[in-house]
């Protein structure tokens, strides 16, 4: 089975939960080596969480600055959220039960590391995660309270609507949320964007729905989102045109992308859009497939201008044909970038970073799938990196910091024939 997505809306998954040959309290030792640094991994005892132990750890999502957080369950079933930094500085803990909560589902949350305005309005951590409360029902929680009850109404659905379930959910470090919901009424479905800023008295805002004009057309499913530091959101939406459904990329109310249409000042035409990232100066990097060569027609966009693709051999990696994809994107206000090309289930995945994007012949292969990794700095292995992780729908693989990315893991230790779930820091 490949591990990798195929469209904005899927991708395929081979993650298992694995038990880590002895429980120990998670370490966060010094990255300035250079080396990879263990920041968590199931079978770790959590400071804070009553000598409870990692179950199931979910894919990184960025904080601010090189801190990481994730959305844990911990032995005897309670849920927590989790913010640390790779330097060793303290951990942030919130626990499921704390917050009035019974369970919370890994990857759909959002988190930020530090209040940016202190705790006066009673929000100690920014967050938001899509929650089971105490009492049964589904929601979006925040730091603040309930933004969303799932099998509720919402504000602009149609009549009679109830949100069916939340999709996917982000955090920007202000502590605004934002998060897809698809809802459903007397035989109706739809997806819809909302929004909601930080602060006690806040409400969910409708952004966008299944319904609304867009493009010259109208828009269908709404999937993947990201938003830049500045609140330029770009989304992945369905166009409902004359000629039948088509994907495209909706930026600040235009589509400069969409499926059938030529790319700016190319011949190729994209045939399906995959992953993407934009900053706050409103650039895009997108993953592709053309109808180019089958040999040649995966490939990354930056701004309509092809800047990787398939069939080439990048810092020594060759990007084989026929079927080298690009999986993940990840694009900062620095004018830095992440990229993950996925392959054949036999082949092994890479993670390259480009330090300008202006000039992509400056990207290396940051690491690879099998690699041998020393963890604590001596010169000597101490696991082998199995495979990334992925997270249908929801998470991602990677976080962007500043110095350097977290990465879901599969790891390897020497002895084990079992690889255990973990999220490692690597420098750039």
């Amino acid at each position: 089975m490949i591990r990798t997505a195929t469209t904005l809306m899927s991708c395929a998954i081979t993650t298992m939960v694995a038990v880590a040959p002895a429980p120990s309290a998670a370490q966060v030792p010094s990255s300035s080596g250079g080396h990879p640094v263990l920041v968590l991994q199931v079978g770790d005892i959590v400071p804070g969480a009553r000598d409870r132990s990692v179950v199931t750890l979910s894919g990184p999502e960025s904080a601010g600055g090189d801190h990481v957080g994730f959305a844990l369950v911990l032995s005897g079933g309670e849920g927590a959220l989790w913010v640390g930094h790779p330097d060793g500085r303290p951990e942030r803990l919130i626990l499921s039960r704390s917050v009035g909560a019974s369970w919370f589902y890994t990857n759909r949350f959002g988190v930020a590391a530090e209040p940016p305005w202190g705790t006066a309005d009673g929000a100690d951590l920014p967050f938001a995660v899509k929650a089971r409360m105490s009492d049964g029902r589904r929601t979006i929680l925040t730091g603040w309270g309930l933004a969303q009850v799932i099998g509720a109404g919402a504000p602009g659905l149609p009549a009679g609507a109830t949100v069916s379930d939340v999709r996917r959910l982000s955090m920007l470090l202000d502590g605004e949320a934002a998060w897809v919901a698809s809802w459903s009424a007397q035989g109706r479905t739809g997806t819809a964007l909302y929004h909601r800023s930080a602060g006690p008295k806040a409400e969910a805002d409708l952004l966008l729905i299944t319904g609304d004009p867009a493009c010259g057309a109208v828009l269908g499913e709404l999937r993947n989102f990201r938003v830049a530091p500045n609140r330029r959101r770009g989304q992945a939406v369905e166009l409902i045109t004359d000629q039948g459904p088509r994907d495209a990329l909706l930026l600040d109310g235009e589509c400069p992308l969409a499926v059938g249409r030529p790319l700016p000042g190319g011949a190729e035409t994209p045939t399906e859009i995959l992953f993407f990232d934009v900053n706050s100066a409103g650039r895009v990097l997108l993953g592709a497939i053309t109808d180019a060569p089958s040999n040649r027609n995966a490939v990354f966009v930056l701004d309509g201008r092809v800047v990787m693709r398939e069939g080439e051999v990048i810092d020594g990696v060759h990007l084989a044909p026929s079927s080298a994809q690009p999986n993940q994107a990840r694009l900062d206000d620095l004018g830095r970038a992440v990229t993950l090309w996925a392959g054949p289930p036999t082949s092994r995945y890479t993670i390259f970073y480009t330090p300008d994007v202006d000039d992509f012949a400056s990207t290396r292969a940051l690491v690879t799938e099998g690699a041998s990794l020393d963890l604590n700095g001596d010169g000597s292995p101490d696991a082998t990196l199995e495979e990334f992780r992925f997270f249908p729908d929801s998470g991602p693989t990677f976080s962007l910091g500043e110095t350097g990315i977290h990465i879901a893991v599969k790891l390897r230790y020497p002895g084990s024939p079992q690889t255990i779930d973990a999220v490692i820091f690597q420098p750039f």
